[in-house]
């Protein structure tokens, strides 16, 4: 049965099926790239000491969130409570810091593996809102986003992939993905109109982007099927 269907998908059913299936792999994908950016721009933030141990803490909630997500599940219980408790340091002990950062944004990964969509979506959103100045912000906002596709909440989706363009759109290399999952969700919703204009939007701005051609074909294929 599931072959029947993969086999009569459109090429639309495709790439929703293929972006929905691949969510956590964008979520927990996008630690490693700003982790050096966000170091730089907070480098001189703060005193030498408190920075010091600020990113130790920091790099402790990176190392045990990697352990717990490479632990079997049988085993996993110990390292859970492990990472709690460093995340708790981090929340408590390192106010203002990448720590502190560093701990919500984990806490928002730990907390969608556990699929505690609400919870999860709530951490990412702290970052995105307190630390806005940070290149992690849109990151946030961005996995929060994605949380709320991934919880079936659509609406709430488009409302943050929105903001995201709205207040990172000069400086988030994700851009273009945002505007295709807007014009993807609003097809979904049959607002044909409203995802054209995001499918548009990659074409005219974003012309080098790998989203570029596949919203080419959407916008050939709403026009088409209109």
């Amino acid at each position: 049965m599931n072959n029947h269907n993969e086999a009569v998908q459109t090429p639309a059913e495709k790439i929703a099926t293929f972006i929905k299936a691949n969510t956590k792999k964008i979520i927990i994908g996008s630690i490693g790239v700003v982790l050096i950016l966000v170091l730089i721009a907070i480098f001189d933030v703060f005193s030498a000491g408190k920075e010091e141990k600020a990113l130790l803490q920091a790099e402790k909630i990176e190392e045990t969130y990697s352990k717990w997500v490479n632990t079997a599940e049988a085993d996993k219980t110990a390292v859970s409570e492990e990472l709690e408790q460093e995340i708790a340091i981090g929340l408590r002990d390192f106010k203002g810091t990448y720590a502190e950062i560093r701990a919500y944004f984990t806490n928002g990964l730990y907390l969608a593996e556990m699929e505690k969509w609400e919870d999860s979506m709530n951490a990412f959103l702290y970052v995105s809102e307190n630390f806005s100045d940070t290149y992690l912000a849109p990151v946030a906002l961005f996995n929060a986003a994605s949380i709320a596709e991934q919880s079936g909440d659509s609406a709430k989706a488009l409302e943050l992939y929105g903001q995201l363009i709205e207040l990172f759109d000069t400086v988030s290399p994700d851009v273009p993905e945002t505007l295709f999952n807007i014009g993807r969700l609003n097809e979904e919703l049959g607002n044909a109109e409203n995802a054209i204009a995001a499918y548009q939007r990659i074409v005219d701005d974003y012309s080098s982007s790998n989203w570029t051609n596949i919203a080419k074909s959407r916008i050939i294929s709403i026009n088409t099927n209109s």
